[in-house]
């Protein structure tokens, strides 16, 4: 504890997230008051994932530091880091404050007096391309055309009635391009997909005499420990394993030069998720391939008909509404722990002005 004191005193730069802002900092805001009276700078990385109710939820608890911010004396700017969405001012403004109020150390009563004629400036800055680091990417969309099967028996993955399926399908893949040295991560739909694919691309490399590899294929998901994702992500960066299969914890957030080829099982669920993913490879440059293994599905069969065109697509639009009545009750009442609501010092007032 008197480490963590510490910190608040002497740390410039704050490393967090919002589960942090909401369980921890902004409930205790009085012992985090050097900090929020100094906070010149908020960077909001990977933007785009802020959506839907989880997004909601964010722009609440942004509302709730903001406020703080506002009664402790500072006005940081707001930087938003994204990729490519549609709209991406609307985005932004819906997610950050829009806080016009002069800071409260600026104000000589506790009565202060709203800039109305202030209005928020968001700017976006775009590139009209990719501004990461990367080559050519090829994309091949593999239709398996699965026989009929007549049994089914969940020890054996080999069997040759399951051979066309999507799973066994990309364990195949997986297996040959870990055996060509060719460093992949495979993103899989949940938990029990990643657990097969690997028991199955490790079974594959029994069978091909190529059982030295299986220590270089390792699964990654959330359920594991702390402790095992450090060391997985630590044998990724020393290029020590030329497989790994994941769910989408390791869609954003890594760079990893070395990766040559992503797989996927299914089409990912959104335009912006697929870039996001196949992203992860040929971040050193070079020509970079991604395989999407299509399931037996009308989606991926629509996904897959419209040929080139699904890759010309633009990124979904992303939507939040951090004025959803259920969401905001809830924030209301934490907020109100955190400081009266009606009172003018504690910025409350205008913190959302449209713009």
């Amino acid at each position: 504890m008197a480490a963590r004191a510490g910190l608040r005193k002497s740390a410039r730069v704050f490393f967090t997230n919002p589960d942090m802002l909401h369980v921890s900092i902004l409930p205790q805001h009085k012992a985090w008051k050097t900090v929020l009276s100094r906070l010149k700078l908020v960077v909001i990385d990977e933007a785009h994932m802020y959506r839907g109710i989880f997004g909601s939820h964010v722009a609440n608890i942004l509302r709730r530091l903001f406020r703080l911010c506002y009664v402790y004396g500072s006005s940081p700017q707001v930087v938003c880091c994204s990729a490519s969405i549609q709209t991406p001012r609307q985005h932004f403004s819906w997610l950050v404050p829009h806080q016009s109020l002069q800071p409260a150390a600026r104000t000589p009563s506790d009565d202060p007096s709203p800039n109305t004629n202030a209005s928020p400036e968001i700017t976006v800055i775009e590139q009209d391309k990719d501004g990461s680091p990367c080559g050519t990417k090829h994309f091949v969309v593999w239709r398996p055309t699965p026989p009929p099967v007549t049994s089914f028996d969940p020890n054996e993955p080999h069997n040759p009635d399951l051979t066309g399926s999507t799973i066994f399908q990309s364990a195949q893949i997986l297996a040959t391009l870990v055996a060509a040295k060719v460093p992949t991560i495979a993103f899989c739909r949940g938990r029990k997909l990643t657990e097969l694919v690997v028991e199955y691309t490790h079974n594959v490399l029994r069978r091909q005499n190529q059982s030295h590899l299986i220590p270089r294929v390792k699964g990654y998901r959330g359920g594991y420990s702390v402790e095992s994702r450090r060391a997985i992500e630590a044998q990724l960066f020393r290029h020590e394993l030329l497989g790994v299969v994941a769910t989408n914890a390791l869609e954003l957030g890594i760079d990893i030069g070395s990766l040559e080829c992503t797989l996927h099982l299914g089409y990912p669920p959104s335009i912006a998720s697929m870039w996001q993913q196949a992203g992860r490879a040929g971040r050193s440059g070079h020509d970079s391939m991604a395989v999407i293994v299509c399931f037996d599905s009308p989606l991926d069969a629509y996904n897959t008909s419209l040929g080139s065109a699904m890759f010309a697509k633009p990124p979904e639009p992303v939507v939040l509404d951090p004025t959803n009545l259920f969401v905001v009750k809830q924030h209301l009442q934490c907020a109100s722990l955190e400081m009266d609501l009606l009172s003018p010092r504690s910025g409350t007032l205008d913190i959302d002005r449209p713009i």
